[in-house]
């Protein structure tokens, strides 16, 4: 786990005490934002360059050949050089800056490992906590294709999902969930509404695996909710073969 930033951030010529809320010094990749502004900062790149080695521990015989491949680089900004270790910089600047400046709470050790959570945003596009340091932290640090959503509000969610499922007859439940909820549910689910977002075509995709017959029915083709009976002798009639289900699509 990175280094506390505390004599790092002051050798890079900062103070937390001179902040301002959360909520403006942590948006690590909004333009003009503090954290953003000081592993950016010009004229402090190369101290930046060290100060990330130091923090993130790189072994000594590893450091010659970095500075040389970033000096060889032309000296960029570290965002440039190294994204995912400038935003394990970033991160860790902004929680130790935060503690200096009383933003965040110095009595509970946990805080230190609740933030390195953090460190997974850029390989997520949706981060879910009921942890309330994360509700603070999290949308700081998210892109414009990212969401924060707290974790009653998907539990709630889930919840109503679950209730509509439970709520099909027993023969179709009696397929397990990979048969009848492929796709979430329509109808006003956060479930669906993060689906028609982050995997826009899903509902075409599903539109090719069934057809609406009247309103509350769903005419589906075989292949997609049943398995293969491998005993048919002509499978290819197998898979024209429809089912008449609940409409739970």
């Amino acid at each position: 786990m990175p280094m506390a930033w505390y004599p790092i951030s002051t050798r890079l010529g900062v103070s937390g005490k001179t902040l301002g809320p959360l909520e403006q010094v942590g948006r690590g990749f909004g333009e003009g934002q503090e954290a953003e502004r000081l592993v950016r900062r010009d004229g402090w790149r190369y101290q930046t360059l060290i100060a990330t080695l130091n923090a993130l521990d790189v072994p000594t015989r590893m450091r010659g050949a970095i500075v040389a491949r970033w000096r060889a680089a032309g000296g960029p900004a570290l965002p440039e050089f190294a994204p995912y270790a400038a935003h394990v910089m970033t991160v860790d600047l902004v929680f130790n800056l935060a503690l200096g400046a009383d933003l965040i709470s110095r009595d509970r050790p946990s805080n230190k490992i609740d933030i390195a959570y953090l460190y997974y945003l850029p390989f997520c596009m949706i981060f879910v906590s009921s942890d309330k340091l994360h509700a603070r932290a999290v949308p700081c640090f998210l892109t414009s294709q990212q969401m924060f959503i707290s974790g009653a509000d998907l539990k709630q969610d889930l919840a109503k999902v679950d209730a509509r499922y439970s709520s099909l007859p027993a023969d179709v439940l009696a397929r397990g969930i990979y048969e009848f909820a492929a796709y979430p549910p329509h109808g006003d689910y956060l479930v669906t509404a993060l689906w028609d977002r982050y995997l826009p075509k899903w509902r075409e995709t599903a539109r090719s695996a069934r057809m609406t017959l009247f309103k509350g029915w769903t005419i589906v083709p075989r292949r997609f909710v049943l398995r293969m009976d491998l005993r048919e002798s002509n499978v290819g009639t197998c898979e024209h073969t429809t089912t008449l289900v609940s409409g739970a699509f």
